[in-house]
Order: C-alpha cells, then structure tokens, then sequence
C-alpha cells in the first residue's frame, strides 16, 4: 500500500531510517532563489565526495530540478516559479555508504508570498524549518542600484525591487504567530543570508574572494567566515540597510553571510557555471546533522 501523508495527502515515499532537514529559501521576486536551489544541488552532487559525503537525489514528483538543469546547461534560464505553495526539492547526504541519510529539503515559493501575508501564514512547511536561507539580490538595494545603474544597465539581470527589509518583517512576524512567541524574543534558527549576482560587475571586490583576501592580510586571524560577515555587514550599512542588518542580530540565533552567482553570466546561449551556491547549503546542514561533520571544510 503506498503512503500519504494524513495533512496535504502527498504521498510519502522516503521509508526507513532517516533525518529530515527543511531549508526553506527566502526572497522576493526575481531575486534569484529558483537558480539558487538548483545550482546548489548540482554543485553539491558534482562536490559530495570532495566533501567525503554520498549524495543522493530524491524527485520529490512536484519538482523540476532535471528540466532546470538541462536548461540551465543549455545557457538557458530555468522557469520561474509562480506557485504560491511551497514546492521541494530534495535529495539525500550521508556521511558514508550505510551510515544514517539526511532526507534535505529546498523549498521553492513564488516571491510574491511575501508581499501578502496571508499567503505567507499559509506556508505550514515553514513551522517544520530547521534553517533559512535569505536570498538578497544586491539590485533590490535602492543605493546600490542607483549607483551601478550608472554603468550598467539592471534590467539585464531581472533584479527584484521588494524591499529586503519588508521581507524580513514579513517572514518574522509569520514565524512569530507560527511558534507562538512574542516580537521580543529571538527565533532559535540559523538563517544563511546569501547575496546572489555576484557576477554583476565590480560586486566581487566589495563582497567577494578578492575582498576577502584583502580583509584577511590587514585582519590577521581572522576566518573567511568571518570575513564574509564583515564585508557583507558593511555592505549594507553603506548602502543604507541598517534596519535590515539590526532586524537580522536581533531576530536570528546564529547568521551568516555567503556571496554566490548562480549562473555565473547574462543568459547567451552559453551554459551557466556557478560559484559559491553550495556553501550556504552545506554550512546549515552542517549545524543541523548530527552524522555530517564539515567542519574546516566550509569557508577555507
């Protein structure tokens, strides 16, 4: 007899011995998030054994992640994605062959969710959420759009304009009424904030590997990991998201930021080839799983 599940009545196919990990990710229209959750998992399938880890993918029946990658080795983008349910992509890590799978879920939503709250309320999977990940494109940034916008055009990279800081007000406070709790108190979940599009010209030497270069030779002992968070950290507060960042200490137990391209270039016909997308996946499965250890692994 197959299985359902007695809530939504998908059917439930994943049996045996196993640890649920669900990442929802966050962001609003246009910023990224399908190419992200994509890429990621193809990086981290093309990086598991690097990693020590055997992957696994499980089609969930509701996902496109095999049409995605096709197009997306096409140079073509993959579909964006309008549903307003929350929608899984999901594979299996372990540790090695025969030790106990990490079932890990991505969750795909429509960024129009998060400009109505009540779609939003209505995302039950997020009451079930180990970890976050916060997509920001750089362009949503009014300052920085403006800036760039005089060298480049935005448009070409299909950039969002909700505003990043009423995204986190929408998503905390449907947490908040999800768990019960008051706005005061801090929500115990860790929340990878990734800025995408970092093949937009000029963004890596402010956030990227070269910067962060530069910020480990004047800050001696300092980590990559660290680095990040100060160059990301000061990102947006010259670009005038402070509300932003003191909403993100003040709500979030543990934060950290990680700069990706998901494509790597401008669609051309040429394939994509991204960078960076696997590490936020990996540093919260990492903090989540009690068989997985990639520790000194994950921002070397």
């Amino acid at each position: 007899m197959e299985s359902h599940c007695p809530v939504c009545d998908f059917p439930v196919k994943d049996g045996g011995k196993h640890m649920d990990i669900c990442i929802p990710i966050v962001g609003g229209t246009s910023s990224g998030k399908t190419c992200f959750i994509n890429s990621s998992i193809s990086q981290i399938e093309k990086k598991a054994q690097e990693y020590g880890l055997v992957y696994e993918y499980s089609p969930s029946g509701s996902d496109d992640y095999q049409i995605n990658i096709e197009n997306m080795n096409h140079g073509r983008l993959p579909e964006k994605t309008n549903e307003m349910r929350l929608k899984y992509y999901q594979f299996y890590l372990s540790a090695s062959e025969g030790s106990l799978k990490n079932l890990i879920s991505l969750c795909d939503v429509g960024g129009e969710v998060y400009s109505d709250s009540m779609s939003l309320g209505e995302q039950i999977g997020y009451r079930y959420a180990n970890a976050f990940v916060l997509v920001i494109d750089p362009l949503s940034v009014a300052k920085y759009r403006n800036e760039i916008s005089k060298r480049i055009h935005p448009g070409k990279y299909g950039y969002s304009s909700d505003s990043i800081d009423e995204i986190l007000t929408m998503l905390t406070t449907t947490l908040e009424n999800m768990y019960c709790i008051s706005s005061k108190d801090m929500l115990k979940t860790d929340v990878a904030i990734v800025f995408t599009k970092c093949d937009i010209p000029g963004l890596m030497e402010k956030i990227g590997t070269s910067a962060i270069d530069e910020y480990m030779k004047n800050n001696p002992g300092a980590t990559r990991l660290e680095a990040q968070n100060s160059l990301c950290e000061k990102f947006l507060i010259d670009y005038d998201e402070v509300n932003f960042l003191n909403s993100l200490k003040s709500k979030f137990k543990t934060l950290q930021f990680f700069f990706c391209s998901s494509l790597g270039h401008n669609a051309d016909g040429t394939p994509f080839v991204s960078t960076g997308v696997d590490e936020p996946v990996l540093w919260l499965i990492d903090r989540i799983s009690g068989t997985i250890n990639l520790k000194g692994k994950i921002g070397k």
